[in-house]
């Protein structure tokens, strides 16, 4: 078989298009993530008390579940799953 590597796992073929997709995907996972960032950062400080601090908080974990979502997709189109 010519597609398996020394540890005996297959390879597959990475085209044009999937490479695009893949670079603009992790692109998008920064700009998720500093967009987030910021956003929680601004929701913390400016609503007063706890309320703040919760949304604060919510915005960093809508942040980080959409920056993992992201770069499982990416992950499933490079095929680099095992």
């Amino acid at each position: 078989m010519s597609n398996l590597v020394d540890g005996g796992e297959f390879t597959t073929e990475i085209d044009e298009k999937t490479t695009r997709w893949s670079s603009l995907l992790a692109k998008a996972t920064w700009a998720v993530l500093a967009l987030g960032v910021v956003v929680g950062g601004i929701l913390w400080v400016a609503i007063d008390g706890v309320l703040g601090e919760d949304l604060g908080a919510l915005a960093w974990v809508m942040t980080f579940s959409a920056s993992i979502a992201l770069m499982s997709i990416r992950q499933m189109l490079l095929a680099e799953r095992n």
